[in-house]
């Protein structure tokens, strides 16, 4: 079916049918020599309007006009193949069945304008060079760029754009792209590899998977006001494999992502402002990467062991075990050190604190009890009575219950004297003398007390340590915003 079925039939005589573009170009050149001998032909300006090409437009060799094709349809491919087009060339509002494909010998000295195309398969951009370029689409295109020096690519520049699949192989690209409008919609947006000349800006767009893979951020990498456009596929953010330099990300709410992940990326120099941040960030390739067998099956084990664990499921030890589970929350660690590290130098004091908790956790999952049993311990008591320095109600409550289980452990053993444990006996005086030790007691920095020996000095001990643990930790929670 080809876009021509769109124009309505009374509409159809305003259009001109153009067998050879070729031809129809040669023409106008001899048209303008012809009427123009002394003008030169750099100045002249060809718009092609309503017109109707039914075989593929084949631009090679030099053209010096302006040209803008205006409300076109056409039915076979454009493309551009060792030609140099010197002056501003512009498709406007048209329609092309085939795809449009630019050749690396091409050459575009002027601007290269694409303005509400809309195409039946894809625009594939091999390589060339080019000056300006202001390209959007209409009706969920899809664009390849795989090569080409810009000095200036702005997809989305009119008013947005509707694309299926944008993707930047960077290998052959350089010179900067910028992918921009609050109207600009795309299912999936994929980066990969990397040009030392290349500077990519991502501004405001709607995207449902926006997937960095094996890219390396040499000149410039910004990513601002990015929101989720819901799609077939989850909404992801996903950077993998990838170098991330001194990238830039602004005013993004992950949250708002479905997923979010970060897989073996160098994160530690990039800078972010103004970002709600996404806590249950994983540690996977994200969707469109190639995966192997145990990577396709290591999401649906992770899920087994979240749930495994909600449930207290004591089965979960197999996979608790696994070489690939332990494998992702070491990677998992280390992307959580580096954003730590990275918010840390920007002085953003809460989320680093935030993701340092994070990469306790994952460390503390990545270990096995029985290969490094107090490391284990060590983090496991941070964790549960402290939070890693982030609770003040933690140790508060530990100190007092702790210290109180201790008491009862010292009176039951007749640690003090006229005191003991006895439901029938109980009267007043005794709390009180119970509640004088208690307070008395909690204090660490207390004198030696001669009347304990035996088990009672032990206790003692115990008394002391858990109660200076429990007060470093709060002392360590309450200066917790301090640098």
């Amino acid at each position: 079916m080809s876009y021509t079925d769109r124009i309505p039939p009374a509409d159809l005589a305003g259009y001109k049918v153009i067998k050879d573009w070729e031809n129809y170009y040669e023409n106008f050149l001899q048209a303008f020599e012809k009427h123009n001998p002394h003008d030169d032909i750099s100045n002249a300006k060809l718009t092609v309007e309503n017109k109707i090409f039914e075989s593929d437009v084949f631009f090679t060799g030099e053209f010096k006009p302006h040209i803008k094709f205006l409300n076109c349809y056409f039915q076979g491919d454009i493309k551009f193949y060792k030609c140099q087009v010197q002056n501003d060339l512009s498709i406007n509002h048209s329609l092309c069945d085939g795809e449009l494909f630019v050749f690396g010998t091409s050459e575009f000295t002027d601007e290269f304008n694409l303005i509400n195309l809309i195409l039946g398969r894809q625009i594939y951009v091999e390589g060339g060079t080019f000056h300006k370029c202001r390209w959007n689409f209409l009706e969920n295109a899809t664009v390849k760029i795989a090569g080409g020096d810009f000095d200036e690519l702005n997809i989305g520049y009119w008013g947005g754009a509707k694309l299926r699949e944008l993707t930047l192989h960077n290998l052959k690209t350089s010179g900067y792209i910028k992918i921009s409008g609050e109207n600009t919609d795309i299912e999936h947006l994929s980066i990969f590899q990397s040009s030392k000349d290349l500077e990519i800006s991502i501004e405001d767009i709607n995207v449902n998977v926006l997937s960095v893979y094996r890219y390396r951020n040499e000149d410039g990498f910004r990513l601002i006001n990015i929101k989720p456009l819901p799609g077939p596929q989850p909404s992801e953010i996903s950077i993998a494999e990838s170098y991330m330099g001194k990238a830039e990300f602004y005013s993004l709410d992950l949250t708002s992502f479905e997923s979010v992940t970060f897989y073996n990326s160098h994160l530690i120099d990039t800078t972010f402002v103004n970002i709600k941040w996404n806590y249950k960030i994983r540690a996977l390739k994200g969707f469109g990467i190639g995966l192997n067998a145990e990577e396709q099956l290591l999401p649906g084990k992770l899920k087994q062991l979240e749930e495994d664990w909600f449930a207290k499921n004591i089965n979960s030890e197999p996979l608790r075990e696994d070489p690939v589970v332990i494998g992702y929350f070491i990677n998992l660690r280390e992307t959580f050190r580096q954003l730590k590290f990275a918010l840390g130098k920007q002085g953003d004091l809460i989320n680093e604190q935030k993701f340092h908790t994070q990469e306790m956790l994952a460390y503390d999952k990545s270990l096995r009890l029985e290969d490094d049993f107090w490391t284990t311990v060590i983090i496991k008591f941070s964790y549960w009575f402290s939070d890693f320095g982030q609770s003040f109600t933690r140790p508060l409550i530990a100190l007092l219950v702790g210290h109180f289980a201790l008491l009862m452990v010292l009176i039951s053993f007749n640690g003090i004297d006229g005191l003991h444990i006895s439901f029938i006996d109980a009267d007043s005086d005794g709390f009180r003398i119970a509640i004088d030790k208690y307070l008395f007691l909690i204090n660490p920095l207390r004198k030696l007390d001669d009347s304990f020996s035996g088990y009672t000095i032990i206790i003692d001990v115990l008394m002391r340590i858990w109660s200076s643990y429990m007060v470093y930790n709060l002392i360590r929670a309450t200066r917790r915003f301090i640098k």
